[in-house]
């Protein structure tokens, strides 16, 4: 063998090893940006609470009036969520489940939850696409659903989603930054896919950006 090639060998194996454990960072991070900048934006009104997280750097918790609910999500839920038996008038909802809010634009690019379901809405619509954390399902009137009852032919859903936009990381000292700013005066502008997956793209303040997720152009 080429003595020089033979030097090359081991750098090469280097580069490769590299190029391995460094590509599927890579490609997370180009589809987050590509989702960043080529998705629908729409704005939510939040409220920050509580940041800080010592694994993982400084953030801000937002919370969305959409992350709760309490009322019909329609009679498609009963069959969604695993232990709806045909036989019971509620069931209990755990972490995981599929459900996607239907928006509509309420002041300019402002946006609001129109309703809340366990199925996909129809095409053309504007949705965000989340998962139950903790809940209940009922119909009719339980005794467990605490006397409220659920308009007929309705299933109504009482718990908590998560739409994977609760989080803004940021560089030091930025998140916190978030946390002091008015609240009645901030907005999160996000992006949906096609799948009404959303990534938090920036935190506004009277239509002016604060801070903005990282990209990587």
């Amino acid at each position: 063998m080429n003595p020089k090639l033979a030097s090359k060998l081991p750098f090469a194996g280097f580069l490769l090893l590299l190029a391995i454990q460094t590509g599927p960072a890579i490609l997370t991070g180009v589809a987050a940006t590509r989702h960043l900048e080529e998705g629908t934006a729409v704005e939510l009104a939040v409220v920050p609470r509580d940041p800080r997280d010592l694994f993982k750097g400084e953030y801000s918790v937002l919370a969305y009036e959409l992350g709760r609910h309490d009322g019909p999500v329609g009679a498609e839920a009963w069959t969604a969520v695993r232990g709806c038996g045909p036989g019971r008038d509620n069931c209990y909802v755990g972490q995981g489940t599929p459900v996607y809010a239907e928006l509509v634009a309420v002041d300019g690019d402002l946006h609001a939850m129109k309703r809340l379901a366990f199925a996909k809405p129809t095409p053309g619509s504007r949705y965000i696409r989340g998962e139950t954390v903790s809940g209940q399902l009922w119909r009719g009137n339980p005794k467990s659903a605490g006397g409220k009852p659920c308009p007929d032919g309705e299933v109504c859903f009482k718990g908590a989603v998560s739409f994977g936009i609760e989080r803004f990381y940021g560089p030091q000292g930025e998140p916190a930054k978030v946390d002091r700013l008015p609240r009645d005066r901030l907005r999160v502008r996000v992006r949906l896919d096609d799948e009404g997956r959303a990534q938090l793209d920036a935190i506004l303040l009277d239509g002016a950006v604060q801070a903005r997720t990282a990209r990587l152009w």
